[in-house]
C-alpha cells in the first residue's frame, strides 16, 4: 500500500465518497414503488424452485421491481417481492469490478456481509460461519462439489453463459436439495432458442466465447461455451510462494441442448466440464516439486411438464495432488461421484419433492506408498413437503419438512430435518424476516488445508464419522430508507453445529503406509453467531454497497482439550465497500476495498532437530493469527457506441492495486546455513488485465 495510506484511511477515503454521492437523482422509470429493494443476503428457495417447475405453463411473475428507462446500469441484485430469492442477473453485472477480464457472479457473493473473505489464492467461499464445503453449488440441475477455480481468483461459472444466480443462506425450504446450510444455483436459461447469439472475450488472462445457435426455431436449440486460462504464458513469475514458482490453468467447458416438443413439455440436456491444473517449480536445489489439480465433470437431464420438474444427473468431483519434497514423493487422489434423480411438483400452496441419490467415494491415500483405496458407497432417499401461504396483506409464512434415509454399510439413519420461516411487510421501508432450519450433511470435505488447495477431500458420514448437523436461526429486517433511497439490510445469525470435522493431521503422516488421514479427524462441535448489515445504493450515475459482518466461529473437540478454539475461517470483522461511478452511458469505473480480521492459525512454540528431521512444538490449535487482510480493486469498462447488434467493450482492471501485503501463510524451514527459521509467503503481486469483449 502507498505511503501514508493506511487500510483504514483507504476504508474511509472510499465510504465517504459513496455516502457524499448517495443522494438520489432524479431518473425516468416505471416502479410499482418509489424505490429498489435493497441487496440482502437472506433469501428463500421455495418460490425459486416452484417458479422454475411451472415454467412452461404459467404466465410469467410480477415481481416488486423497478425497470430502469434512462441512463443508468439495472441493478445486479433482485430480490423477489414475495419470497426474498437473491437473484443475481449476469446481464447487469457492470456495477462489480470486472476483475481479470471476467464479470463472475462469485465476486458479487463476496461482497454480500453474510460470505466471509477469503484470502489470497484461497478457493473458499464460507457463509454465516460456516466452511466453504457446507454451501451446495448447481449449474442447470447439476450438483457440482467444488465450482471455484484454484487460487480463488475466478469461479467455474462461465461468464458468458450462465445468465442468472440463485443464492440462499438462510430461509431454505424443505424441499430444496438437501444442504449444509447455503445453496448457489446457475442457470445457463435455458430454453429454445429463437437466434444467433454469443460473444467472445479475449484478455491476458483468460479468453471465453459462448455461442447460442436455433436448430428449429422455438423448438429445438444449442448453446455452448468455452474458457482457457494462460496466467503464466505472459507473467511467469507472478505467482510466488517463497522459492517456489506456480504454473497455473484452467479450462471450462460448457453445452446444453433444449428442446420444446409441446406447449407444456420442455426438455434439456446439459453438460458441465472444470479443469485446473497447477505446477510447483523450486529453484532451490530442487528440494520440492509438485502437480496439483482438481476437475469437475457433470451431466444432467431434465424434463418440465406443467407443474412438474424432474431432473436425473451424474457428477464426479477428483483431485490430484504429487508432492516430490527431500526424497519423499506424497500421492494423494481422492474422488467421489454422484448420481442422483429428484421430481418437485406444486399443488396449490405445497410444493412437493423426491430424490434419490448413490455415491461412490474413495478416500484420500498416499498412492507412492499404498495400494488403491477401496470405494465406499452410501444410498440416501429424500421426500419432503413445502407450505408457503400469504396468510394476511403483510404476514408470509412457510413450513416445511425433509426426511432422509441414509445408508453407508451398516450405518442406517432417519434424518428430520424440519424448516421454517415467516416475513411481516410493514411497508417498502421495512421488511421483518425470521428463520430456522435443520440442516444434515451426509457427505463431508474434509479440509486439509486452509486455502481449498487440492489435499482437501471427500468422505462420507458413518458410525465412526456422524453426518455434520447443523441447527441454523436467523432474524432481520430489510427495506428502503425514506427519502434518500438507500436500501438497507440487517441479519443476525446464529448456528449450531454437531460432528464438524476438524482435521489435525500433517502431510508428513503419508510416509506411512498404514496412515488413515480419517483418523486424524476430530469430531469437534460448536457454533456461528454474528450480525451482517448492508447499505446499498442500486440507482444514479452513482452506485454501491457497504457490507460488515461482525461474528464469531467456533469449534471444541476433547483432542484438543475443554477449551474453545477459533475455526479455521474465523474472522470478527469483515468490511467490503463497494463504489461505480457512470459518468456517461458507455464508461463504468468501479472500486472495491476490503478489510478483514486475519485467519487464525497453529504457531510453532519452538522447534529443534533429530537427526535430519525438524520436530515441531506447537502452541495450541488455531490460537495465533495471520495479520489482517486488506485489498483494493479496481476497474474501468467501456462499451463503445454502436449500431445493430453487435456491441465492442473494453475491460482495463487491476487487483491488489494499493500493493497490500497479505500473508497467505507461515510455516517452519531449516537449513543448515540459517538454521531453524519462521517464514511466511506473502501474496503482494498487483495484478493488471486487459480485456476486449465483442457480443452480437
Amino acid at each position: 500500500m502507498s505511503r501514508g495510506m493506511t487500510p483504514y484511511r483507504a476504508a474511509a477515503m472510499f465510504m465517504i465518497g459513496w455516502v457524499a454521492l448517495a443522494a438520489p437523482r432524479p431518473i425516468h422509470s416505471h416502479t410499482h414503488d418509489p424505490a429498489m429493494p435493497p441487496v440482502s443476503a437472506h433469501a428463500d428457495y421455495d418460490d425459486a424452485y416452484e417458479a422454475e417447475s411451472d415454467s412452461v405453463s404459467s404466465p410469467p411473475l410480477d415481481l416488486d421491481e423497478l425497470v430502469i428507462t434512462a441512463q443508468g446500469a439495472r441493478k445486479v441484485v433482485d430480490v423477489a417481492a414475495e419470497s426474498g430469492t437473491l437473484t443475481i442477473d449476469a446481464r447487469n453485472m457492470a456495477d462489480i469490478p470486472s476483475l481479470m477480464g471476467s464479470n463472475d457472479a462469485i465476486g458479487v457473493l463476496k461482497s454480500l456481509p453474510a460470505v466471509a473473505t477469503p484470502n489470497d489464492l484461497q478457493a473458499a467461499l464460507p457463509v454465516h460461519g460456516m466452511p466453504s464445503a457446507y454451501t451446495r453449488f448447481e449449474a442447470d440441475g447439476i450438483r457440482l462439489m467444488n465450482p471455484l477455480h484454484m487460487l480463488g481468483l475466478y469461479s467455474a461459472f462461465n461468464p458468458e453463459f450462465f445468465k442468472s444466480y440463485r443464492f440462499s443462506t438462510s430461509s431454505i425450504p424443505a424441499t430444496a436439495p438437501a444442504s449444509g446450510g447455503a445453496l448457489l444455483a446457475a442457470d445457463s436459461g435455458i430454453a429454445p432458442v429463437t437466434s444467433l447469439s454469443g460473444a467472445v472475450s479475449i484478455g491476458l488472462i483468460e479468453s471465453h466465447f459462448a455461442l447460442k445457435a436455433p436448430i428449429v426455431t422455438d423448438r429445438l436449440g444449442v448453446s455452448l461455451a468455452a474458457r482457457q486460462s494462460y496466467l503464466p504464458l505472459l507473467f511467469p513469475d507472478i505467482l510466488q510462494l517463497g522459492t517456489s514458482t506456480l504454473r497455473y490453468d484452467f479450462t471450462d467447458l460448457n453445452l446444453s441442448v433444449c428442446s420444446r416438443p409441446s406447449e407444456t413439455d420442455r426438455l434439456s440436456a446439459s453438460l458441465f466440464v472444470s479443469r485446473d491444473g497447477m505446477k510447483v517449480v523450486n529453484d532451490n536445489n530442487g528440494s520440492k516439486d509438485g502437480r496439483f489439480g482438481w476437475n469437475n465433470t457433470g451431466a444432467s437431464l431434465r424434463w418440465e411438464h406443467s407443474r412438474w420438474l424432474t431432473t436425473l444427473y451424474a457428477t464426479r468431483y477428483a483431485n490430484t495432488f504429487v508432492l516430490e519434497e527431500g526424497g519423499i514423493t506424497f500421492d494423494l487422489p481422492s474422488d467421489l461421484t454422484q448420481y442422483c434423480a429428484r421430481t418437485t411438483t406444486t399443488l396449490s400452496d405445497f410444493t412437493l419433492a423426491a430424490a434419490l441419490t448413490h455415491t461412490v467415494c474413495h478416500n484420500q491415500h498416499n498412492a507412492a506408498s499404498s495400494a488403491t483405496a477401496s470405494a465406499v458407497t452410501s444410498f440416501q432417499g429424500d421426500l419432503a413437503a413445502n407450505w408457503r401461504r400469504r396468510l394476511t396483506r403483510r404476514w408470509t409464512l412457510g413450513a416445511g419438512l425433509l426426511l432422509s434415509y441414509y445408508r453407508c454399510g451398516h450405518y442406517n439413519r432417519i434424518l428430520p430435518q424440519p424448516r421454517i420461516s415467516s416475513e411481516i411487510g410493514f411497508s417498502q421501508a421495512a421488511t421483518l424476516f425470521a428463520s430456522y432450519g435443520r440442516f444434515v450433511k451426509t457427505d463431508r470435505r474434509v479440509e486439509e488445508t486452509a486455502s481449498g488447495m487440492p489435499v482437501d477431500f471427500f468422505t462420507l458420514a458413518s458410525s465412526a464419522l456422524p453426518p455434520e448437523d447443523t441447527h441454523a436461526f436467523a432474524i432481520g429486517a430489510r427495506g428502503v430508507i425514506p427519502g434518500i433511497g438507500l436500501g438497507y439490510s440487517a441479519e443476525a445469525y446464529l448456528n449450531l453445529m454437531r460432528h464438524v470435522g476438524e482435521y489435525g493431521g500433517s502431510l508428513l503422516n503419508f510416509t506411512s503406509a498404514a496412515y488413515d488421514p480419517l483418523d486424524e479427524l476430530a469430531d469437534a462441535r460448536g457454533y456461528a453467531a454474528g450480525l451482517s448489515v448492508m447499505l446499498t445504493r442500486s440507482v444514479g450515475a452513482v452506485r454501491g454497497s457497504v457490507a460488515y459482518n461482525l461474528g464469531r466461529s467456533r469449534l471444541k473437540a476433547d483432542r484438543y482439550g475443554d477449551s474453545w478454539f477459533a475455526a479455521s475461517h474465523d474472522r470478527l470483522h469483515d468490511l467490503s465497500v463497494s463504489l461505480t461511478w457512470q459518468p456517461w452511458q458507455p464508461l463504468t469505473i468501479s472500486g472495491t476495498f476490503t478489510h478483514a480480521t486475519g485467519l487464525p492459525y497453529t504457531a510453532p512454540r519452538y522447534g529443534y532437530m533429530i537427526g535430519e528431521n525438524l520436530i515441531c512444538e506447537y502452541y495450541p490449535h488455531n490460537s495465533s493469527r495471520l495479520p489482517d487482510y486488506n485489498r483494493l480493486d479496481l476497474s474501468a469498462t467501456f462499451t463503445l457506441p454502436s449500431k445493430g447488434r453487435l456491441r465492442h467493450i473494453f475491460n482495463i482492471s487491476v487487483y491488489n492495486a494499493a500493493a497490500c501485503r497479505n500473508v497467505i501463510f507461515r510455516y517452519t524451514s531449516y537449513s543448515l546455513s540459517e538454521g531453524i527459521r519462521q517464514r511466511e509467503s506473502v501474496m503482494q503481486a498487483v495484478i493488471p488485465s486487459f480485456t476486449y469483449t465483442l457480443r452480437f
